[in-house]
């Protein structure tokens, strides 16, 4: 009578059981290697900076403020030319940028001088608790925020980085506790999504080997000589 011994099929059993483990820690970190994670109502305050006023070298039709993060522009010009003139407009004749540069009309303000301008911008006191934010789907107050109140626009009057900075309108927006949702890269996250669909097969092929090695184990433990069987 053969000797039957357990013991290949307590090894088989083994392989599976921990295959079957690591295929479960493998499919977390494929997770978190290919998925966004969101953040819904998260609370940040904004903190309202008054209007600014400074000097501004413009050559070229261009300068740069001292400050980013420009809402407004309230006045440019010197005792001569200026925005309090009917013919020199703000939005036409004088324009920003948000990052902080002014933009001038060359046929008002030629040439290179050295102006006065004021102007309006708002900073946020902290930023969202995690970075390499990509997208805001919501931000606001139970009166004022981007589902429901016409004119407030991520991208324009709530506009963010990927640092997780927040810069809002000081026309809409008050100094104040706010709401914000939004999606954001965690630490194991891939950025190259080039790489995601081989990221996901990994798993795959794990499970594939794991079955391999416990329908190979199963086979020879059946010869009765390979893992252990005594004839």
């Amino acid at each position: 009578m053969a000797d039957f011994s357990l013991k290949p099929i307590i090894i088989v059993f083994v392989a599976v059981i921990l295959g079957v483990t690591f295929i479960g820690e493998i499919a977390d970190n494929q997770i978190e290697n290919t998925q966004l994670k969101s953040v819904t109502n998260e609370t940040l305050t904004i903190a309202v900076t008054n209007t600014v006023n400074e000097s501004i070298n413009i050559t070229n039709g261009i300068g740069e403020a001292a400050n980013s993060n420009i809402i407004r522009l309230v006045a440019f010009g010197n005792g001569t030319n200026n925005t309090d003139l009917a013919s020199v407009i703000i939005g036409t004749n004088v324009n920003f940028s948000r990052n902080g540069s002014i933009y001038v009309s060359q046929l008002h303000f030629p040439g290179a001088a050295i102006y006065n301008v004021s102007y309006d911008h708002s900073t946020a006191t902290g930023q969202t608790s995690n970075v390499d934010v990509t997208s805001v789907s919501f931000f606001g107050n139970a009166t004022v925020n981007t589902d429901v109140t016409s004119g407030v626009n991520v991208g324009e009057e709530v506009n963010f980085t990927e640092t997780g900075a927040i810069t809002v309108s000081l026309e809409i927006f008050t100094s104040s506790d706010h709401n914000i949702s939004y999606m954001y890269e965690g630490d194991l996250y891939v950025k190259d999504t080039k790489s995601h669909p081989l990221l996901k097969l990994i798993t795959l092929f794990f499970a594939i080997i794991i079955i391999a090695i416990a329908i190979g184990g199963m086979m020879a433990a059946s010869d009765g000589f390979k893992f252990g069987f005594k004839q």
